[in-house]
């Protein structure tokens, strides 16, 4: 047997209550077809029936996703609906074109919050939609539990070779560093490395180091050059990033497109969040080697004392991006 399933509830428009004892009614208007579900959209009418007004009221709007399940709770194959089916009724074009555009912006928006999806395509209307999941997306990945300890060096000890290397060539740790990794994030071919290290340095002084990219490029060795394209209001900006091989000589530099935003939470702390965009103002590169991150960057907390602050850093992306070309 099939069942229809109510896939999403999308651009709900409320325009005036509805009373009680009124008697409700919904029309519904098939805009377009998809592949496996379609759109419908919903008026909701409002009629005084205590009060003796036949007259109905338009009380809300929206549009439905709707899926057809088969026997198996699989979506069924349907016929996409084109342009040319829509009819004499000279509304139903514009309805159909319009509805593409709204399932765009669904596609869009379960980009943001999937956690296998890779570089999101830029979008104005979006923006600020973009720049909360961002930040949620390194919030929620510093606080997993389940890491695997990689090295854990106290402040003044030695530091392995490669590591050296990053430090400026000095062979003793800065800070206290904690490395960890999770080598299966959410139970997904995802990779997550994570660095704790606690500085002497306050918060407020450690995020205006940490958030811009001109300002990277003195202290991270692996970072070859670091730009601002462009500012987005106060707290977030599309940023060109290219990093050094990441095996020697062998490979060629890597870039990365991204949506960087950064806010001050209530507590004293800072999140700095970085994701990989696809934006015209920064095309792929043929001397470049083009990569991906989810949400990653930097959770700046105060120690106890207020003195300095606690880091945790994390990066995460998909297993198969870690090659280099």
């Amino acid at each position: 047997a099939v069942k229809v399933h109510i896939e999403a509830i999308d651009a709900l428009h409320f325009i005036s209550p509805s009373k009680t004892g009124d008697r409700i009614s919904l029309h519904g208007h098939v805009t377009r077809v998809f592949g496996t579900s379609m759109e419908v959209e919903i008026s909701v009418r409002a009629y005084d029936v205590a009060g003796g007004q036949e007259s109905a009221r338009h009380i809300n709007n929206g549009f439905l996703v709707v899926q057809v399940l088969g026997g198996d709770g699989q979506p069924l194959a349907l016929r996409p609906s084109r342009a040319d089916m829509t009819g004499d009724d000279p509304e139903s074009r514009p309805r159909h074109e319009a509805a593409a555009s709204r399932e765009a912006v669904r596609a869009l928006r379960r980009q943001m919050g999937s956690l296998q999806a890779g570089a999101m395509t830029w979008s104005e209307d979006l923006k600020e939609e973009m720049c909360i999941c961002n930040l949620w997306g390194v919030l929620r990945i510093s606080h997993v539990d389940e890491w695997h300890e990689l090295a854990a060096m106290p402040r003044g000890s030695p530091l392995p070779a490669p590591l050296a290397a990053l430090n400026a060539g000095s062979d003793v740790s800065p800070a206290d560093i904690a490395l960890s990794a999770n080598l299966c994030t959410w139970g997904l071919p995802l990779l997550s490395i994570r660095g704790c290290l606690s500085v002497d340095t306050p918060p407020p002084l450690v995020f205006e180091l940490l958030k811009s990219p001109e300002r990277r490029a003195a202290w991270d060795v692996l970072l070859k050059e670091g730009r601002l394209v462009r500012q987005i209001g106060p707290d977030n900006a599309i940023v060109h990033e290219v990093f050094e091989p990441l095996s020697g000589d062998l490979g060629r530099p890597h870039d990365y497109a991204l949506i960087s935003s950064w806010r001050c939470e209530s507590d004293g702390s800072y999140v700095i969040a970085s994701r990989s965009i696809v934006v015209e103002e920064v095309p792929p590169s043929p001397q470049y080697q083009r990569g991906e991150v989810l949400p990653s960057g930097w959770w700046i907390q105060p120690q106890t004392d207020g003195t300095g602050s606690e880091l945790t850093y994390v990066i995460q992306m998909r297993a198969e991006l870690l090659g280099v070309g």
